[in-house]
C-alpha cells in the first residue's frame, strides 16, 4: 500500500470474491491500490486509515455476499459505511464521457457519488 501524505476526503471500495479495489479521493487526487479479501487486509486497511484521521464516508458497492466481510469490520471499526447499488455505479460510470470498463478506473468515481 502506498504511503498518504494528504487528507482522505472519502474511500471508494470495489468488492470481489478475491481482492478489494481501493480508491482514496485526495484533495486533489484519487489513490488507488488494491488488497486481498480477508480480514488480516482488511485490518491492515482499517490500521491505514485510523491513522489519517478520516471521518468522511466509505462507499462499497454491493456485491453478492463478497462484501460482508469489508462492511462488517469497517462499521465496527466506526466508520461511515454506505453500501450502495451496482446499478447506482454503473449508471454514474455511463455519464461520464469517457467510458471505462475496469474496476480500478470505475472505484475512483466512487468515493465522489456522496461527496
Amino acid at each position: 500500500m502506498p504511503k498518504i501524505i494528504k487528507p482522505i476526503l472519502s474511500i471508494g471500495i470495489d468488492i470481489s470474491k478475491a481482492v478489494l479495489d481501493v480508491a482514496f479521493k485526495l484533495p486533489d487526487i484519487f489513490q488507488s491500490f488494491q488488497i486481498d479479501n480477508n480480514e488480516v487486509e482488511i485490518n491492515k486497511l482499517i490500521k491505514r486509515i485510523n491513522k489519517t484521521d478520516f471521518k468522511g464516508k466509505i462507499i462499497i458497492e454491493s456485491t453478492a455476499h463478497y462484501h460482508y466481510l469489508a462492511v462488517t469490520l469497517l462499521a465496527q471499526a466506526g466508520f461511515d459505511v454506505r453500501l450502495i447499488n451496482p446499478l447506482l455505479t454503473k449508471q454514474y460510470s455511463k455519464s461520464k464521457i469517457r467510458k471505462v470498463k475496469t474496476d480500478k478506473r470505475t472505484v475512483n468515481y466512487w468515493p465522489i457519488l456522496l461527496f
